[in-house]
């Protein structure tokens, strides 16, 4: 990961220089969603050589490629203010909780206004004689982007899991787009391939695994990230993050999550009581360290050491909880 950030640092410097055609200006500016999400912090960087201190999106979005471009800017200015919540700052404590707060407020009209835009956009292409599938994939992913952004700028600084709660109708709509995705997909033979260098539903489905409190919706969610994701999207690995969310999910509610029965529709698991903050995973830590094995069937194996950190009747963090979780490849 640090290797793979600071590759992106690099071309980042390459972004600085404003003469890049506007194609490859789109690129790098996806790239720094992924930089502000694994380096260290560095609140000097800008989002790009253009962007102003709060950048938003203004004027109108006249194609889905625009649309992008403008939503990869305000969710590298996101993903810096998910670093800025207490617990991310690593190590620094030169920024305070009102910087944070002063970030998201922008951020958070940022995204607002991409909204508007988006709607707009959005509503013009449905009113013409016929939308490219190729369109209507990118609307439906752009949204997802956008209602995952969301939940985190507004959330992220509260301390209090329970907020999370306001946000289900955005974990609904993120699962029911990735249905729709997967729906598609179906039709047209269309198979994930096995590298993108673009964010697909990976880490959004993600999200939805480790901060929806809704057991069921929690399970759709892990079961379309298994069905959607390419192996790897950029550098989210979607084998690590199934098996990391779905241990979230089996630690947070008491259980034990049977594959098959996850995908049963006669045979759903019950929504039992929503978690408390205390048994909330609010941190947790991928050991380099790993073992191959084979299941019964001969097929790979891999053992990983992680460990859990929880919240405490205080909201302290209690651990470190050590644990092997086992990966299919």
């Amino acid at each position: 990961t640090d290797a793979a950030a600071t590759h992106c640092q690099h071309g980042l410097g390459l972004y600085a220089n404003d003469q890049l055609p506007a194609q490859l200006s789109a690129v790098f500016g996806h790239i720094s969603i992924f930089r502000r999400l694994f380096n260290p912090l560095n609140l000097t960087d800008s989002v790009s050589p253009q962007a102003d201190p709060c950048p938003t999106p203004v004027g109108e979005m006249c194609t889905v490629a625009e649309a992008r471009q403008a939503l990869d800017a305000v969710m590298a200015r996101g993903a810096r203010l998910v670093r800025l919540a207490p617990g991310n700052w690593d190590g620094d404590d030169s920024y305070s909780i009102q910087d944070a707060r002063t970030e998201q407020f922008h951020v958070c009209r940022a995204l607002s206004l991409w909204w508007q835009g988006f709607v707009a956009l959005r509503r013009r292409l449905s009113s013409t004689s016929s939308v490219l599938e190729s369109d209507a994939a990118e609307l439906r992913l752009l949204e997802t982007r956008w209602l995952a952004s969301d939940v985190l700028a507004r959330s992220c600084l509260a301390g209090n899991e329970a907020l999370l709660d306001e946000y289900l109708d955005h974990f609904r709509r993120i699962v029911e787009l990735a249905e729709q995705e997967r729906a598609a997909r179906s039709a047209s033979g269309m198979r994930p391939p096995s590298f993108s260098f673009d964010m697909g539903y990976l880490p959004f489905l993600y999200i939805v695994s480790l901060r929806c409190r809704q057991l069921r919706l929690r399970i759709r969610a892990l079961v379309l990230l298994k069905a959607l994701s390419c192996s790897r999207e950029t550098i989210w690995d979607a084998c690590i993050a199934y098996a990391t969310a779905k241990r979230v999910v089996e630690f947070e509610h008491g259980l034990s999550l049977d594959e098959e029965r996850m995908r049963s529709a006669s045979n759903p698991y019950p929504d039992k009581h929503l978690p408390y903050d205390a048994q909330r995973i609010v941190r947790f830590d991928l050991a380099d360290e790993a073992s191959l094995e084979a299941d019964s069937e001969g097929r790979a194996l891999v053992r990983r050491r992680i460990c859990f950190h929880s919240s405490g009747p205080d909201g302290v963090v209690v651990g470190p909880s050590w644990e092997y979780t086992t990966m299919r490849l």
